[in-house]
């Protein structure tokens, strides 16, 4: 705060809720200050935004996410009985 560091965390856990992904925060310390209560959207935006990218126009639903030291692991399943046939 004014110029000085502080220490501070937030560990967060993703769920998939109604076909998104959100994050449930399990622990947060920011030193002497409280930590703001909707700082897990700070993470689902984005996340949320590139996961809508990947699948683009693809038929899927978010299963399953899981996080690790090596990142986040997402699930989707796609339908594939409504994929858009291609002309032959």
């Amino acid at each position: 705060v004014l110029g000085r560091g502080i220490g501070g965390f937030v560990e967060m856990e993703p769920v998939v809720m109604d076909g998104m992904l959100r994050m449930r925060v399990r622990r947060s310390q920011l030193g002497p200050l409280p930590v703001p209560g909707n700082i897990e959207r700070l993470a689902e935006g984005p996340i949320n935004a590139r996961l809508a990218a990947i699948t683009g126009a693809l038929p899927a639903t978010i299963m399953q996410a899981q996080a690790d030291r090596n990142g986040l692991t997402v699930t989707a399943r796609v339908r594939t009985a409504e994929l858009p046939t291609l002309p032959r």
